[in-house]
């Protein structure tokens, strides 16, 4: 995994959650990572994330950690990790 797109500082938390279970789910097209998005860049992680893994390792003030929609987003690079429990805030259950 590498910085070319500006999200290098969300690197450690996809290996912290990797070291802890989560399992990457790499982009069929191109096994990266990150992959584009119309909004910003997204990586995937199988499994609900494992925020107990990562929650007091540093990181920018802009990046947000959503236990109850299973994400983590960055409003720097607009850069988001999602859990397999992922759902877009917008989304609402009746």
């Amino acid at each position: 995994m590498t910085d070319d797109d500006g999200y290098g500082h969300l690197l450690p938390l996809v290996q912290a959650l990797a070291a802890a279970g989560n399992r990457l789910l790499l982009d069929p097209q191109s096994t990266a990572a990150f992959r584009p998005s119309q909004g910003g860049y997204y990586c995937s992680m199988s499994g609900p994330l494992r925020f107990d893994a990562i929650r007091d390792l540093p990181r920018r003030a802009e990046v947000h950690l959503d236990e109850t929609n299973d994400n983590i987003f960055c409003r720097h690079c607009w850069t988001g990790i999602y859990g397999a429990r992922y759902r877009p805030s917008f989304i609402h259950k009746s």
